[in-house]
């Protein structure tokens, strides 16, 4: 019997287990919703970035047909 106990005395219980898979949980949502947030903020700047780059490439080649136009 004193066997027993003392492997008991080591051992988790239900509830601990339920709790620490819980916090699991919780903190795995939390970081999912930071990560969703990370890239649509990313999706937003390379929207940006790209319309910005096809702003520059339409000047470019307005800057170009300018100089075609001059000899150059």
């Amino acid at each position: 019997m004193h066997r027993l106990n003392k492997l008991n005395k080591h051992a988790f219980t239900l509830i601990e287990m339920v709790l620490v898979i819980l916090i699991i949980v919780i903190l795995a949502s939390a970081l999912t919703y930071s990560i969703a947030r990370y890239i649509n903020k990313t999706k937003t700047a390379k929207a940006a970035v790209d319309s910005r780059v096809a702003d520059m490439r339409t000047k470019n080649a307005d800057m170009n047909n300018k100089l075609k136009s001059y000899g150059f």
